[in-house]
């Protein structure tokens, strides 16, 4: 009985500590080098998406009056959610 619940308790141990590790979005750091001065921007993603798989973006601007958009090719990897404040000059919303 007592190796029973041994096994009980740290299989729920075991599920708590994989579910609560789990990070809900992960942040890129993307870069261009296509644009002068190379563009920088930080990418909230949800969780089971890779930053690797971002390849290009396009960003929508108004120019008299019309709607363009301008795509660029980026290189993205991962950086843990503590760091994204050191990223100066660029919008950071928590």
């Amino acid at each position: 009985m007592k190796k029973r619940n041994i096994i009980l308790i740290l299989s729920l141990l075991l599920v708590v500590v994989i579910f609560g590790a789990c990070q809900k979005s992960r942040y890129c750091l993307c870069i261009t080098n296509e644009t002068t001065p190379p563009d920088t921007v930080i990418v909230n993603m949800e969780r089971g998406k890779s930053c690797s798989r971002i390849v290009n973006m396009g960003f929508e601007e108004l120019n008299d009056g019309q709607t363009q958009v301008t795509t660029h090719s980026y290189t993205c990897e991962k950086i843990k959610k503590d760091t994204v404040p050191t990223y100066h000059n660029l919008p950071y919303e928590d």
